[in-house]
């Protein structure tokens, strides 16, 4: 029985890393290496990090992947404190001074958007809970162009470079936007500095966090562009390598 319920561990996590890739590895010259879990179960608090690893058997891009293995780890390593507003190591203190009930939460996980020769456009979902009212769902993008080993900006992607321009993006923005039970009253709007954004296959991704557009209960917005409705627009850059795609 022990052996079978290890099995469908097994068999699970295959088909969770492969529902997260957008793209066969095969035609690809990078990988995931795998999913790496950083769990602490204490009684005053848990960690739990899930987050991918990129490796090529090319030295040089395997080099230069580590530029997004890097930045994505750096995140991760300062995550506790960012959303706690406190050292791990401090937590135990802190829970007993306060005399406060519960424990300390962090849980993030991730989703492969876009995984081409030229791009890895990857979502991180970062849950975290410090004994207040609830906890809060904070999202992250890395959008990393392989070919000039660089973190892309919405600017490198979209021309934004005129009031005109943003206000096209925003009116598709709007088309674009599900608000059902009309429960966000704000809507969705981005400019050249806008960074929750991300690639999939045959579309750009806005992400909204819980607040920015209604109420807590509302939740996360996500506004999905076809990439030739921008195109359209005459808002994509055909220059840049974000476009391609196998």
């Amino acid at each position: 029985m022990k052996y079978k319920i290890l099995v469908l561990i097994a068999l699970m996590i295959i088909a969770w890393a492969c529902k997260n890739s957008s793209h066969s590895e095969t035609s690809l010259d990078y990988k995931v290496v795998e999913m790496k879990r950083i769990i602490e179960d204490t009684a005053h608090y848990s960690i739990n990090m899930a987050f991918p690893v990129f490796s090529s058997h090319i030295a040089t891009k395997n080099k230069n992947l580590e530029l997004l293995n890097k930045k994505i780890q750096a995140f991760l390593d300062t995550a506790a404190y960012y959303y706690w507003g406190v050292r791990v190591e401090d937590v135990e203190k802190m829970i007993t001074e306060t005399g406060s009930a519960g424990k300390f939460v962090l849980i993030n996980n991730y989703h492969l958007l876009d995984t081409t020769p030229a791009l890895i456009s990857v979502k991180l979902e970062t849950y975290s809970y410090a004994l207040g009212a609830h906890g809060f769902n904070a999202l992250h993008t890395f959008n990393f162009d392989l070919t000039n080993n660089t973190f892309l900006k919405l600017s490198d992607v979209l021309d934004l470079s005129s009031q005109a321009n943003i206000d096209r993006l925003n009116a598709l923005l709007k088309a674009n936007f599900n608000n059902p039970e009309d429960c966000f009253n704000e809507l969705p709007t981005a400019d050249a500095d806008f960074i929750l954004f991300g690639k999939e296959p045959d579309s750009l991704v806005f992400f909204y966090e819980a607040y920015e557009l209604g109420a807590y209960y509302c939740g996360e917005a996500t506004v999905k562009i076809l990439v030739n409705d921008l195109k359209k627009a005459d808002l994509w850059k055909g220059k840049s390598n974000f476009i391609t795609s196998p």
